[in-house]
């Protein structure tokens, strides 16, 4: 296995190591997001959570649609809610934001503008890329063309800001699942995992039949 693979769980908590090389740092899964508010970030860790969505600013929900979260509004909130994070300087102790379709950062522009802006760059944030799940349930029928240009896209990302790579699936109706479970999807998925995620970058799979996962990272080469 070229890469280290972890296991993230819905539900928070440590990423867990399942195979490859161990990681020199930890991670910890929030299950929060930046505009929602993350919480104390623990000592010696990197925090993952998603950027969320502008309605919590104003006590909606997380996945609430807004649209003011993709323009001026939204960006700004997250800027502020990073700062607000503190930290400053090492990928080793920064956040890493993690994309949906619904929140601020949600598509590839949306995380190379993440990732070049100074905010970021000045206190170590990175990206936990998750293709699958910036994939809108509208996208289903054409998930093989829009997972192919968001790992392609990987290569115009600033890569030492690339923390892990959520490598999963998305099933007919849009739902984000595991790589074992969307049949075709799953393999080709893999074959871009293998294909355009570097070597630093963690790999990430669902916390669900994880051996499964893990045995058709290897037989792709990943």
């Amino acid at each position: 296995m070229r890469h280290t693979v972890m296991a993230i769980s819905e539900s928070g908590g440590d990423l867990r190591h399942v195979a490859g090389p161990a990681m020199v740092w930890r991670a910890v899964w929030t299950g929060r997001s930046v505009l929602g508010g993350v919480g104390a970030r623990e000592a010696g860790a990197r925090s993952v959570a998603w950027s969320g969505s502008f309605a919590q600013v104003e006590g909606g929900g997380m996945f609430d649609e807004d649209w003011r979260t993709w323009g001026a509004k939204g960006w700004d909130a997250l800027e502020r809610g990073v700062v607000e994070l503190g930290g400053e300087g090492t990928s080793e102790s920064g956040l890493l934001v993690r994309p949906h379709a619904r929140h601020v950062v949600s598509d590839l522009p949306g995380c190379k503008r993440m990732l070049e802006s100074s905010w970021a760059a000045e206190r170590g944030v990175g990206l936990c890329y998750d293709p699958a799940s910036m994939c809108a349930p509208g996208m289903a029928a054409r998930a093989e063309d829009h997972l192919r240009r968001m790992y392609e896209g990987i290569e115009q990302m600033r890569v030492e800001g690339l923390g892990m790579v959520v490598v999963a699936g998305v099933d007919g109706m849009g739902a984000v699942c595991g790589v074992d479970r969307c049949g075709e999807l799953g393999m080709k998925v893999l074959e871009l995992a293998a294909a355009w995620v570097p070597e630093l970058a963690a790999v990430v799979v669902h916390d669900e039949r994880v051996g499964e996962q893990v045995e058709m990272l290897e037989r792709a080469g990943v």
